[in-house]
């Protein structure tokens, strides 16, 4: 599941994903701790126990090191954290996750409009995305 859409991920708590994740890379708790920039195991092994939550501050380092999409990771420790505050953020911002494909189209935009703006058209009907470039800076 290497930074890949993990809406199918078995997991349900960030507790859940860190196991199931550390299990797969066969990564011990000193090592997930010293990747997050802790002395010792005993945090994560305390998030794992749901005695503590993961810093929101952590989740980059964290996804990197359990090679997950950050952006799916900082949804699940938000939607813990605090349900109704991830609902406002995703209404105002849009959403925190990006699939693959998505993040591959945004990024292809934004290099190829260099910096102008942009202008999506979509034609629903043959499945059909189109970009004007607009000839402003954004």
């Amino acid at each position: 599941m290497t930074l890949q859409d993990m809406a199918g991920s078995p997991a349900a708590t960030v507790r859940e994903q860190i196991a199931i994740s550390q299990g797969r890379l066969g990564l011990s708790d000193d090592q997930l701790a010293a990747a997050l920039g802790y002395e010792s195991g005993n945090l994560v092994a305390c998030i794992k126990k749901g005695l503590m939550r993961l810093p929101a501050g952590r989740v980059p380092e964290l996804a990197q090191a359990l090679e997950l999409a950050p952006g799916h990771l900082m949804r699940m420790v938000l939607k813990e954290l605090d349900p109704t505050t991830l609902a406002a953020i995703e209404t105002c911002l849009g959403p925190l996750h990006l699939t693959p494909g998505e993040a591959q189209l945004i990024t292809t935009l934004r290099k190829e409009s260099k910096g102008k703006g942009i202008a999506p058209i979509l034609h629903k009907a043959d499945s059909l995305v189109a970009a004007l470039v607009t000839g402003e800076a954004q």
